[in-house]
Order: C-alpha cells, then sequence, then structure tokens
C-alpha cells in the first residue's frame, strides 16, 4: 500500500483507518511504501526503489497481493517483481 494523495487536513486519519481495517482483516502483511504510509503499519519502505529491493524477500510464491496506492506513487513499478 501507498501513500493516497489529496486527503485534506484528515489524511493521517485516514491511513491510520486502513491499516485498522487491515489488522482488522487479519491481512497478515502490509508493506507500506512513502511518508505517510507509515501510519499503515507493517512493514515500511520510504521509496518504491526501497521497496522493490526488500519484496523478493517477503513475498512468497503462493501469497496473494495487492498493490494499491495513488497513481502519484508509482507502485506499478513493483509488479515487475513478480513477474
Amino acid at each position: 500500500l501507498g501513500d493516497m494523495a489529496e486527503l485534506g487536513e484528515e489524511a493521517d486519519r485516514y491511513h491510520r483507518e486502513v491499516g485498522e481495517v487491515a489488522e482488522a482483516l487479519r491481512i497478515e502483511r502490509v508493506v507500506a511504501v512513502g511518508t505517510r504510509a507509515r501510519l499503515y503499519g507493517g512493514d515500511w519502505f520510504a521509496t518504491v526503489e526501497d521497496a522493490r529491493g526488500a519484496l523478493p524477500g517477503l513475498i512468497r510464491p503462493e501469497d496473494v497481493v495487492l498493490v494499491k496506492a495513488s497513481r502519484s506513487m508509482g507502485l506499478e513499478e513493483l509488479i515487475e517483481v513478480f513477474e
């Protein structure tokens, strides 16, 4: 999960809420990328490049992966890791 853009003054609260929902749903691992994404909890990376380097060690072949963020984050670049 990456930063969600254009949320205004409540952005931090919304990011924390997403993390709380992931926890309530028993999502096993959240990989967070970006400044505000740190508020999701889980494994945090400052940049897409940092996450790209770490993902091969975090993701197993049987894992189901959802890549979600504002388009401005560029997380689509991480999809190459799964090919």
